[in-house]
């Protein structure tokens, strides 16, 4: 180990992790990179798992643990490397990434983290989509949620040294903790290229428990708002995305007592991203997307409809998500849909009557035959 090639750990949480895991040893071991060690702790498996590690050249650990962040504490505490990134057992690395990881670390001394792009993938590890990352500052990624992915992110040592590690109070969201905890002490510095893939499946705890990771968003967001280095303007708008994103993950969960709550906090000083016609868009974006993957437009649209319902919605929230609508069935030519959710914009919001581009494609609209056709 010198300095210009510094030792680097690579920390895997696993439990009943067989039927990924040879995949992620195998993307470790195949790194053109050296001195590396692969750190795989084990929180007592009864699958296969023990037998894959046995075969493998990854120094284990297997012993009940308290869950995800326990196990990736006790990774840290046996791992010796000044660079250190976590790669969870059903995901894996890019050809190169480690050596593209430290070469940039180099040429960027003063970051505390370098991160690249990152594809989704499916069981069979087929590429469904990119996760295209962006330069990050702490402000970004209190404003945006958690934007780095940690498959294609490498952090120094010091930054899990200042943040204490992991909070093992945490069962979703450890790493949007860590990340901010960094990111408070430390720049981050982007790297072109993908790193890493981040394989979605049934049995992750990100598709089987979505909507439980938003309470602990929240409360990890609300603690990093007590910082002095967050301005109040950034402290203010994180606040309200934070609970909106809260409140629309309980809706799609017809969980409306909580949506209520979240969507009453996100709007009851004003509207998250500046204002009301803009937060419409954003929310329909959102039910497009809900999760790492687009829905179908028939999802999308239930999607909607629960966040539509939910109790004492705002009514300017209301009423522009029925314009965005109304805009959106006009460019499919579904004019029955446009009327229905222009007529209900326009009863909902004075601000929305006072939109002529509205007025417009609803008279038009009932110019329009039932079925659809040209504009």
């Amino acid at each position: 180990m010198t300095p210009d090639r510094p030792l680097v750990s690579i920390i895997t949480p696993a439990y009943n992790s067989a039927r990924f895991l040879g995949t992620t040893l195998a993307s470790v071991a195949a790194q053109d990179y050296a001195p590396l060690e692969h750190i795989v702790v084990d929180g007592g498996s009864q699958d296969r798992t023990i037998p894959l590690l046995h075969g493998s050249t990854a120094r284990w650990i297997s012993e009940p643990d308290r869950g995800q962040s326990d196990a990736l504490n006790k990774g840290l505490r046996l791992a010796q490397g000044e660079i250190i990134g976590w790669l969870n057992a059903d995901d894996t690395y890019a050809a190169g990434a480690v050596s593209a990881a430290v070469a940039h670390f180099l040429a960027e001394p003063a970051a505390g983290l370098v991160f690249a792009d990152c594809d989704w993938i499916d069981a069979a590890g087929r590429v469904l989509d990119r996760w295209q990352t962006r330069p990050t500052t702490l402000a970004d990624l209190l404003l945006d949620g958690c934007t780095i992915p940690h498959q294609a992110a490498f952090l120094r040592r010091e930054v899990f040294e200042s943040a204490g590690g992991f909070d093992a109070d945490l069962r979703y969201a450890m790493d949007y903790d860590l990340l901010l905890k960094g990111l408070r002490r430390f720049p981050a510095s982007r790297a072109e290229g993908v790193w890493g893939s981040l394989r979605v499946w049934a049995g992750t705890k990100t598709h089987q428990h979505q909507a439980a990771f938003w309470p602990e968003n929240v409360r990890v967001v609300e603690r990093a708002l007590a910082w002095q280095a967050v301005p109040p303007a950034v402290a203010t708008e994180a606040r309200r995305r934070v609970h909106l994103h809260a409140g629309l993950n309980a809706a799609w969960a017809d969980d409306d007592q909580v949506a209520a709550r979240e969507l009453a906090i996100a709007c009851g000083d004003g509207p998250p991203f500046g204002d009301w016609l803009a937060l419409g868009e954003h929310v329909v974006a959102a039910c497009q997307r809900p999760s790492y993957l687009a829905v179908s437009p028939a999802e999308a649209e239930t999607l909607l409809g629960r966040v539509q319902r939910v109790p004492g919605l705002h009514p300017e929230l209301a009423a522009h998500l029925r314009l965005v609508r109304a805009f959106r069935a006009w460019q499919r030519r579904d004019w029955a849909a446009t009327r229905r959710h222009a007529g209900a914009a326009l009863r909902g919001s004075a601000r929305v009557r006072r939109n002529p581009g509205l007025w417009s494609v609803w008279m038009r609209a009932w110019l329009r035959p039932a079925r659809t056709g040209r504009p």
